[in-house]
């Protein structure tokens, strides 16, 4: 028996029941697209932060690893100056870099004894000297190690022998000794290269404890969180601070399953995984950004952990919209099927059709059912078309905001209207977007303007920085390009009368070509010397006419801004920079000239160092060969006398004649080898006007006034003869009425063994030749 269904009942079934079924269709593709698009936004986002946020590590270990590699290029000037000296300059550096840097826990360089002591033959052994933090305090650090070799497989031997720079694998470090004050830190090293030998190591221990904060502020998402690898798989920093100094595959095991994460960081390699967190024991997703440092091949890694319920959670709200949209069209739908089943008669083909249409979604905007009835059914009739009216509205509104025209004119329904009040709050969200990526973008070139501008002015340091003027010009004309200015000039500290301290112009700027324009101001004097004792920078907009010539000493039109920066090192002011624009400097800008401003000082301190000691060399080998040249008459006798010492050995009889006759025209004395007065001949003993038992047991050298030439070090003097070497020493002695110079030779006298048991000083009147010197000198001054 077949059932008889009514009009109306068939239509609700029929129509209600396809509606239904195309709306759940429509509505699990919309829902799965949904999803799939949410999930894959979130994804990119957690890769852009890891991205972004490793480059910003990466700019805070490079600043350590540029530091330090500075550090090295200079400790390649070691052996300019004498080692005392050198050794004092040097440690001063390295304390005034550790003062300025609180990063840092400690500066300190190992340098090859070979390198640094010539009586050292051996390839190993070093020592270690600088600076370290402890209880706010810095501290002097010095160290004799290796000296038995070179420890296998340490660090140190390690960079000894590849030369490479390295980032030393993190660990939990107390310069107290004490537990409670250890913190995290890293080492930062750069070999000492000079001429492909390696001569030292410069290393900084950084204090990695700075990158915590970092972490902790990285949370793109709620819920999710941020951790700091290093390339050994430790963790750096980390929510949970017990984490840190554990190894991510102790601590996540699960991260492991799929890949080997360490492998991947070690390789430098960006990548993502899918796992099951431990501590929150739901389904994550985890995105790795390689935190790569120029020159250096062990590489970090930053990561970011993103639940997987607040990437459904997007894509749950608009399930939900979607729900709540369908629920109220089906409840709609219902409700006109229903009054269509009770009204309708002729008409109801064309309604059906018009539903059938809307259900499809295809709404024509013309179209209108012909129902002149004033009832139930010409109500309903008004009412589709008023929703096809407001579909089309809406889709048209859609279509301006998919072409991007997000100030195309909407009013909603109604205060209820649900799709076009979605419709307006998205586009309000939008133009929000839209407005927050444009200020990243601009944020991001500044940024970037700023890191290329720094890697660029490095380049430039590093070149020219054995000629001033020509550094300085480089620098000057690069500051005036970077920044699109106009003029500018660089002033360089002239600081050779201590009580009269200047700042004169190396170079001036203006459109691109050198103008060369003596200026020099004292300090306090006009902008530049105000600028060089305040410290500050100064920046004027709005100048008058006459301004800039007044003040700056740079001429042409009036221009919009000047800007004058201090180059400060170590709390110097080494230089002072010019610039003038006919466009006021954006604030980013004015920081980026402060920043580089301090690497200018810098280098400018380094080149000083540089010429002044070119300068002391110059003289001191000037004065070498003058010497040389008194003394080459006394070498010949010397050297004739060094022949007689060695065939003294054989023939003993032989060499007591010759001693004899040495001591009748020379004055002779000889000595333990501590320096003490075993004997000395007659004739020395005449001029002294002593006796022999007031001699025997004095100190070498207590006879002179202390008025030598090229004067040494004692300890150092007599270590080199206890080393079998051959000492000079010219001297002035002053005993009663007798005022004159000698020419000393100490040479030691070896046993059978070869080992130095007592020394022969052998020594000439040269106060004959040392007079006519000085009147030829006195005569050269006289006629210049």
């Amino acid at each position: 028996m077949r059932l008889k269904m009514k009009l109306n009942q068939k239509m609700i079934l029929y129509i209600l029941t396809t509606t239904i079924l195309i709306y759940f269709a429509v509505f699990g593709y919309v829902s799965f697209s949904s999803k799939k698009m949410a999930t894959d936004d979130v994804e990119q986002i957690a890769d852009s932060y890891a991205r972004e946020y490793a480059n910003i590590i990466k700019s805070g270990i490079d600043v350590d690893v540029y530091i330090t590699r500075t550090l090295s290029q200079v400790a390649l000037s070691y052996n300019k100056l004498p080692r005392n000296i050198w050794n004092e300059i040097y440690l001063d550096m390295q304390k005034n870099i550790l003062m300025f840097n609180p990063q840092f826990l400690s500066i300190a360089t190992s340098w090859e004894l070979s390198a640094i002591d010539t009586a050292w033959d051996k390839p190993y052994g070093r020592v270690l000297s600088g600076w370290y933090r402890e209880n706010g305090e810095i501290k002097f650090l010095e160290k004799t190690l290796n000296t038995e070799g070179d420890i296998p497989g340490s660090n140190y031997l390690k960079m000894k022998t590849s030369g490479q720079q390295k980032v030393i694998d993190p660990e939990f470090y107390s310069y107290s000794g004490k537990k409670e004050d250890a913190v995290i830190n890293s080492n930062v090293s750069v070999p000492i290269m000079e001429s492909n030998r390696f001569v030292g190591l410069a290393g900084a221990d950084n204090d990695l404890g700075r990158f915590q904060k970092i972490i902790e502020k990285i949370k793109p998402f709620e819920k999710s969180y941020s951790f700091l690898l290093s390339n050994n798989g430790m963790f750096v920093a980390h929510p949970n601070i017990n984490y840190v100094g554990e190894f991510v595959n102790k601590i996540n095991p699960e991260y492991f399953t799929k890949v080997d994460v360490i492998k991947k960081i070690q390789k430098g390699q960006n990548f993502s995984i899918i796992v099951v967190d431990k501590d929150t024991h739901k389904k994550s997703y985890v995105s790795f950004a390689s935190v790569n440092i120029k020159n250096i091949p062990t590489s970090w890694s930053i990561g970011i952990v993103v639940p997987f319920e607040v990437i459904a959670q997007k894509a749950n709200e608009s399930f939900l919209i979607s729900i709540i949209i369908g629920l109220i069209g089906l409840i709609i739908l219902a409700i006109v099927i229903w009054i269509i089943s009770k009204n309708i008669t002729s008409p109801l083909i064309d309604t059906t059709k018009l539903l059938k249409d809307l259900s499809l979604g295809k709404v024509e905007k013309s179209k209108k059912i012909k129902i002149s009835s004033n009832d139930e059914i010409g109500e309903m009739a008004e009412s589709l078309y008023t929703l096809t009216k407001g579909l089309n509205r809406t889709a048209d509104f859609a279509n301006e905001i998919g072409k991007g025209n997000l100030d195309a004119e909407f009013e909603s329904l109604s205060d209820e209207d649900i799709i076009g009040n979605s419709l307006l709050n998205m586009r309000k969200s939008l133009k929000q977007a839209d407005h927050d990526e444009k200020l990243r973008q601009e944020e991001e070139e500044k940024n970037k303007w700023i890191t290329q501008g720094i890697a660029k002015f490095g380049d430039i340091l590093r070149q020219d920085n054995d000629n001033l003027e020509k550094l300085s010009f480089n620098i000057t004309k690069n500051l005036v390009n970077y920044i699109d200015g106009n003029q500018g000039a660089l002033f360089v500290i002239n600081d050779e009368e201590k009580e009269d301290i200047k700042y004169e112009l190396k170079t001036a700027i203006a459109y691109d070509r050198e103008r060369i324009i003596k200026k020099t101001f004292t300090v306090a004097e006009g902008l530049i010397g105000r600028c060089a004792f305040e410290k500050e920078s100064i920046y004027m907009v709005d100048i008058p006419d006459d301004y800039v010539n007044i003040t700056s000493g740079l001429g042409g039109a009036n221009p919009s801004s000047l800007l004058v920066v201090p180059a400060i090192f170590n709390d110097i002011v080494y230089g002072v920079i010019e610039l003038v624009s006919f466009k006021k400097l954006e604030k980013y800008q004015i920081e980026f000239i402060e920043k580089v401003s301090d690497n200018i000082a810098s280098t400018i301190s380094t080149v000083k160092i540089n010429e002044q000691t070119n300068m002391l060399l110059e003289q001191f080998q000037k004065q070498s060969e003058e010497l040389s040249a008194q003394e080459e008459e006394m070498r010949q006798n010397l050297e004739e006398m060094q022949a007689t010492q060695e065939e003294a050995a054989k023939r003993g009889v032989e060499m007591t004649g010759i001693l004899d006759a040495i001591k009748s025209i020379s004055f002779v004395a000889e000595y333990d080898m501590e320096g003490r007065l075993l004997d000395i001949n007659d004739k020395f003993l005449n001029v002294l006007g002593l006796n022999r038992d007031q001699m025997i047991g004095k100190q070498q050298g207590f006879y002179s006034i202390g008025d030598e030439e090229n004067p040494e070090n004692s300890k150092l003097f007599w270590n080199d003869i206890r080393a079998g070497i051959n000492k000079k020493k010219i001297q002035h002695i002053k005993f009663g009425d007798k005022d004159m110079w000698i020419s000393e030779e100490y040479m030691p006298i070896m046993d059978i063994d070869g080992v130095p048991f007592k020394v022969l000083n052998i020594a000439f009147d040269i106060t004959d030749s040392r007079r006519v010197k000085e009147l030829e000198e006195a005569r050269g001054k006289i006629q210049g």
